[in-house]
């Protein structure tokens, strides 16, 4: 089988929330990823002798870096710590050749504000989470 891969970008990361206008992070983004999660119990051996396999429960979190845009009062920074704590519609696509997306509700927290190092351009990680587990939309041929 021969090698296939796709490279990060370009694409889209585009958070909606009700009421507001969309919020595109896309051109501030230098990492960006879905990534989920699983959390499994343990397994019960019964006294018979069977097991009974631990409940798995999924999770994801969209995670990247972000640029810091401070002297824009309506950039990302600010737009986070806006809106901490609400619920945003998130459409990612990390491939516009590809087309494939991954739709969600994502919970906004703030992202850090400063750096590290003296006369450096800042940046921010973040990590938001899904609510729910998000959905992967193939696209159309």
């Amino acid at each position: 089988m021969a090698v296939k891969s796709t490279p990060l970008g370009p694409g889209t990361a585009i958070f909606t929330i009700a009421g507001d206008t969309p919020s595109d992070w896309s051109c501030q983004l230098s990492k960006a990823r879905v990534v989920p999660d699983k959390d499994k119990e343990d397994d019960v051996i019964m006294v018979c002798g069977d097991t009974k396999p631990g409940a798995t429960t999924y999770t994801a979190a969209f995670e990247g870096t972000i640029d810091q845009d401070l002297e824009d009062p309506a950039g990302i920074v600010w737009w986070t710590w806006t809106h901490k704590g609400q619920v945003a519609e998130f459409v990612f696509v990390p491939n516009e050749l590809s087309a494939n997306s991954i739709t969600g509700d994502v919970v906004i927290d703030p992202v850090i504000v400063g750096g590290d190092e003296g006369g450096k351009h800042m940046t921010s990680d973040f990590s938001f989470d899904y609510v729910g587990f998000p959905e992967p939309v193939p696209a159309t041929p």
